[in-house]
């Protein structure tokens, strides 16, 4: 449903340029979110202030939400970014895959 998966879209000049989505866990302790931004408007911080807005959305109005985890290729030095500028920490890292894939999982817990 959208109250377990919601999806915002990031507009530009009446173009689609992004999306952020959250994915809850039952009880809505966690939530997984993922992002991405047309190449042309990256390196400009709009990743970084679309995931923060709706990070704090969700940690207020998901009261009982906990942690939010992020999955991110572990070569995508941006997304990284990103993570760590929010200030997610790298929790996990799983095997590269045969297609060169080295995910790395982050977590963000609430801030008290």
């Amino acid at each position: 449903s959208r109250l377990e998966q919601p999806n915002w879209a990031l507009m530009s000049d009446d173009v689609l340029s992004g999306v952020v989505s959250l994915s809850f866990e039952p009880g809505h302790r966690v939530a997984t979110i993922g992002y991405g931004i047309h190449a042309d408007l990256r390196g400009r911080g709009l990743c970084v202030e679309a995931v923060g807005k709706v990070l704090g959305c969700a940690f207020s109005e998901h009261t009982a939400l906990r942690e939010v985890h992020a999955r991110t290729d572990g070569r995508n030095a941006a997304s990284i970014r990103v993570l760590e500028k929010l200030g997610f920490e790298a929790v996990a890292t799983s095997e590269a895959t045969s297609m060169g894939f080295c995910g790395l999982t982050y977590r963000l817990g609430r801030v008290r």
